[in-house]
């Protein structure tokens, strides 16, 4: 397939707004795409060089993709009069890809004449920024960008356009996982995509047997690349046979919110499994003897977004070690922070190891980390999670036994009450919890979903303000007066996961010192779009926006119905959405993807339960 045909399909994704338009694009895409390319369309289309728990990211700032550029079209990375007009026209456009579009179209005039049309293949582009990705080391900025000038060399205007921001981290063409499936199924099956409403009875149950199928893989495997290959290259057979794959880390089970504990107990049947909500780092361990190292244990970590942490916690993998030598399990936990008396410490104390590379032993020492396991995904026998929370959770006691004093086991007991789940709540936040989570415990582990086998119950609940939202950023408001220069507040959007769209709830301007307020830009700066992105419903313009990407923990006094913002639109009221009234930002959600975010679902809900 050439990488011109792909670029024409991003195009037509880029412009098309609605899910079921999506859809429809990507069957007619992946029609074109011969088996062995699969992988390598799909991670061009995620804008991705290799799942995300692998860390491998391209590594070119602007400044390095301008000289790219500067390169491309012929004069010397060193011309500051070059690089002072390429600035200028990245700035006009607001969008890399836009200025290199231009840049190419503008120096291939004479030569697309000459010489035809772009032969550049996908897999030829795909191997490309790959090569980018991997350069490092010392000269590895100008190695880069000779590679990346080589690729624009050899690609038309529409081409330098997605090559660029594909390398600038920025393609987000707004398709997200689950309209991918969908693609998915619906080109497996051969007969165009319809809505739902608009299928026979048959039709509709045999494609969303098909589509609960791939999905399943996608939960276990975190990968769609590797869920589209097995269906092209094996169909059925090959999808079927995905399962736990040790050093993978499986998509996580996410929890539903209920207003009472009386709601909860009647929502599992009379049957609740507590235990506490520890505020820390959710963390995935795979434990496994190592391939490389006979008689070796071999530890990965992985965070709630899919991000390796093993590097950052060499203590909770060296405890790990200690305890499971030679042992195979798959465990969730929290990694905690306490204090000498054993006191949890804030998340924010957890929170200052994500992400760093250096002093990482002083940090352990000053911050040592407590892993409370709370779930049991695999053990020697295989996945673990189709059986029940009641005899996964013994699986795990057994495993874990007393074996070291800084791998526990969550605390966790049954209630069938609401008297007994007010004790263990108040114990719970006496001992510095920030409240508990309710867990059927006849339910299975259900990788990737929300649902209400868990419910989170807070302290925030038996206060007069609602829950905290973790709402997703699209946009944002220059400051005036002090604020001038900075931005002073953001639009922010819960996620419609039934449309594949982010919509707004809120503009927040609180909660922000001057600190942070300083941050804001450089923070957002990779995230900016030079228009709406095409999966956020906003009627409020902010002066810039951005694609959805950043997620942050916001408290507000209470959920309303609003004439401006657009989540949950028309469903309560005519003409009305809902709003967080009076927002205030708490923290940044870094441990969450966008996709992870609070829904327009869970907003509802909070909204129909309030007072």
């Amino acid at each position: 397939m050439l990488y011109r045909d792909l670029a024409a399909f991003f195009e037509r994704l880029e412009g098309t707004p609605g899910r079921l338009g999506m859809t429809a694009i990507l069957v007619e895409l992946l029609a074109k795409v011969q088996p062995g390319e699969m992988t390598a369309v799909v991670r061009l289309l995620q804008g991705a060089v290799a799942p995300d728990w692998e860390g491998l990211e391209v590594g070119l700032a602007e400044k390095q993709i301008l000289k790219a550029l500067a390169m491309a079209q012929g004069s010397s990375t060193k011309s500051a009069e070059a690089l002072t007009a390429l600035q200028t026209l990245y700035h006009e456009t607001g969008d890399l890809g836009l200025a290199a579009e231009a840049v190419v179209a503008k120096s291939q005039q004479r030569q697309t004449s000459l010489f035809g049309a772009s032969e550049l293949t996908v897999a030829a582009a795909f191997a490309g920024i790959q090569a980018i990705a991997r350069t490092t080391g010392t000269g590895s900025q100008e190695a880069k960008q000779r590679l990346l000038s080589k690729l624009l060399l050899d690609a038309s205007a529409l081409e330098a356009r997605y090559l660029t921001r594909m390398v600038a981290g920025r393609l987000r063409l707004g398709v997200a996982d689950m309209t991918f499936l969908d693609a998915l199924a619906a080109w497996r099956l051969g007969r165009g995509v319809r809505s739902v409403t608009d299928m026979e009875d048959a039709e509709r149950a045999e494609q969303e047997a098909l589509r609960a199928e791939l999905e399943r893989a996608y939960d276990l495997r975190s990968d769609l690349a590797v869920v589209a290959d097995a269906l092209a290259s094996g169909g059925l057979d090959a999808v079927a046979q995905l399962g736990v794959a040790y050093g993978t880390p499986v998509r996580p089970m996410a929890a539903e919110r209920l207003k009472t504990l009386g709601e909860i107990l009647t929502k599992m049947e009379g049957r609740v499994a507590m235990e506490y909500k520890y505020d820390g780092l959710r963390i995935q361990a795979h434990v496994s003897p190592s391939a490389s190292a006979p008689g070796g244990t071999e530890v990965r970590l992985f965070s709630r977004r899919l991000e390796e942490l093993t590097a950052q916690f060499p203590d909770v993998v060296a405890d790990l070690k200690t305890a499971f030598a030679g042992q195979s399990f798959i465990a969730e936990g929290e990694a905690i922070a306490l204090d000498k008396e054993g006191r949890m410490r804030p998340f924010q104390d957890v929170s200052r190891r994500r992400g760093r590379k250096t002093d990482l032993d002083a940090v352990a020492k000053e911050i040592p980390i407590t892993l409370f396991l709370f779930d049991l995904l695999a053990d020697s026998s295989g996945s673990t999670m189709a059986k029940p929370l009641v005899e996964r959770r013994e699986r795990l006691a057994r495993l874990v036994g007393t074996l070291h004093d800084r791998i526990r086991v969550s605390t966790l007991e049954e209630a069938t009450d609401e008297k007994g789940m007010e004790m263990f709540f108040d114990k719970a936040v006496e001992e510095g919890a920030e409240g508990i989570m309710c867990k059927d415990p006849r339910a299975p582990y259900k990788a990737g979903s929300r649902g209400f086998a868990w419910v989170k119950f807070k302290t925030d609940y038996t206060e007069a303000l609602v829950d905290t939202l973790d709402l997703v950023a699209i946009g944002a408001f220059y400051g005036r007066g002090r604020r001038a220069g900075w931005y002073g507040a953001i639009l922010m959007a819960a996620y419609d996961d039934t449309a594949g769209v982010w919509r707004s709830v809120c503009k927040l301007g609180t909660g922000f010192d001057d600190a942070t307020l300083e941050t804001l830009k450089p923070r957002f700066e990779p995230h900016l779009s030079a228009a709406r992105p095409a999966n956020v419903d906003s009627e409020m313009e902010p002066d810039v926006w951005f694609q959805p990407a950043i997620v942050m923990e916001v408290q507000a006094a209470e959920l309303t119905l609003s004439p401006i913002h657009r989540a949950a639109w028309g469903q309560l009221k005519p003409g009305a959405g809902l709003a967080a009234r009076f927002p205030r930002f708490t923290r940044w959600r870094d441990d969450k993807k966008a996709l992870q975010a609070t829904t327009v679902k869970e907003v509802v809900r909070l909204y129909e339960t309030k007072g």
